[in-house]
């Protein structure tokens, strides 16, 4: 294969190295949990971590990829008033939500835990949980605008690094053996990681007089369809490991989500890429560069294949290996990580289509494709769990995956008139 952008070539290695150690920390998060903790406490954790994952998708109202759009544009004119105000407005917005959620969680968590779940002992754990959302959010508002600013190494550091990196080094020094201690010391670390992303963030922002504050309308109707399709792609990613709480022990799920997060090491170069090409996507757009761009698109999947598809190699033979270094209670999810990883096969073979969709103003029809994985999803889901256990769940995840990525694909043809995929993968 060969690259029209070879700068692409050279900023997506230094992203993908960076991206990786982030992946790698983040299972590695996963894995001292399951390994020294067991499949109980881990359970317990990981089912609060994903309800909280998807509350605060829920409490940042779609702002995420509207920062990445905006202040990419606007840091090509380096337009300092216009940067500031992006973030200005994303935390208007997002944390007043952010604290509601969490007072809820932490008055009500015993009752949802009890009433929903039927995990009395879950009670704890997601009331402590619950304070890791203002840390979440800032985290993510921060490390979204750094990788608007092209900083893809302090991005990756505030969003994927930062955070459980603190949680491993604090939980190494302390002998805790319940899940809401776990769950305590999540939150101070991803408060410590959303300050010090903050601090980074106006440090190496660019602070001029230049470009117009962007209005609250601008804003919102960016970020209002990626609202609910954010939302829609959490149902998508989190509902197996929901619906499996309700239906399920917290073992079925520590099973699940250990397979899920190590199989989000095979898209790891796909977000890596992404981080480099979407402020990239932006500014093409807006000067009409339109054969650059889908020529960057078709760039970018060659460089998630070249690099996704060994490692997916990897996790298909080596799956019953890798599972069972979380212990030997883990053993048994070989069969769902190697389910999940093809359908993020299909993920990384679909290349930056998502983010194409997003930085060209069609956030819509992007918004549709995560309405179509999440109904997916939720489907699946009801009808396999309750007969198949943890084996529906990964089957509903991967089905999930598959489909949303070949509408999005199909999405980007429609609205854009180009493509994402090299010749090798096109129909004939």
């Amino acid at each position: 294969m060969k690259f029209s952008d070879h700068k692409l070539l050279k900023s997506s290695v230094i992203s993908a190295l960076i991206r990786g150690v982030g992946a790698l920390t983040s299972l590695l998060m996963s894995w001292v949990i399951a390994r020294y903790y067991g499949a109980e406490q881990a359970g317990l954790f990981f089912l609060a971590l994903a309800i909280i994952t998807f509350l605060g998708t829920a409490t940042r109202a779609g702002v995420d990829i509207s920062i990445v759009r905006f202040i990419g544009a606007a840091e090509g004119k380096n337009q300092g008033v216009r940067i500031q105000s992006v973030t200005t407005r994303a935390l208007t917005l997002t944390i007043p939500l952010t604290l509601l959620a969490s007072l809820v969680l932490f008055f009500a968590g015993d009752n949802i835990a009890a009433h929903v779940f039927k995990k009395v002992a879950l009670g704890p754990v997601l009331v402590m949980m619950g304070l890791a959302l203002p840390g979440i959010t800032l985290l993510t508002v921060y490390g979204m605008g750094l990788q608007g600013l092209h900083r893809t190494v302090t991005s990756v550091l505030t969003l994927k690094i930062a955070g459980p990196v603190l949680f491993i080094a604090i939980v190494f020094q302390v002998s805790f053996a319940e899940a809401n201690d776990l769950a305590a010391l999540y939150a101070g670390s991803m408060l410590l990681a959303g300050l010090v992303g903050g601090a980074l963030f106006r440090y190496l922002r660019p602070i001029n007089a230049i470009g117009h504050k962007i209005s609250w309308p601008e804003f919102k109707d960016s970020s209002r369809p990626l609202w609910l399709g954010q939302i829609a792609q959490q149902i998508m990613l989190l509902s197996s490991q929901i619906v499996c709480g309700i239906w399920l022990s917290s073992q079925d799920v520590a099973l699940l989500t250990t397979a899920q997060r190590t199989a989000m090491l095979t898209p790891f170069i796909l977000l890596a890429v992404n981080m480099v090409v979407t402020p990239k996507f932006s500014a093409l757009y807006e000067q009409k560069k339109f054969s650059e761009l889908e020529n960057l698109a078709i760039d970018a999947t060659k460089l998630m294949l070249i690099v996704g598809m060994p490692v997916a190699l990897f996790m298909l033979v080596f799956s019953s290996q890798i599972m069972s270094s979380f212990g030997p209670d883990f053993a048994p999810a070989a069969v769902l990580l190697q389910i999940i990883t093809l359908g993020q096969v299909v993920n990384i073979a679909t290349g930056s289509a998502n983010m194409l969709l997003v930085s060209t103003g069609n956030e819509d029809a992007l918004k549709f494709t995560y309405y179509t994985g999440a109904a997916i999803a939720v489907i699946v889901c009801a009808c396999l769990i309750p007969v198949y256990g943890v084996l529906g769940g990964a089957i509903a995840t991967a089905l999930a995956i598959a489909i949303q990525n070949i509408a999005t694909v199909t999405m980007v043809r429609k609205r854009l008139g180009m493509t994402v995929l090299p010749p090798i993968l096109r129909a004939n």
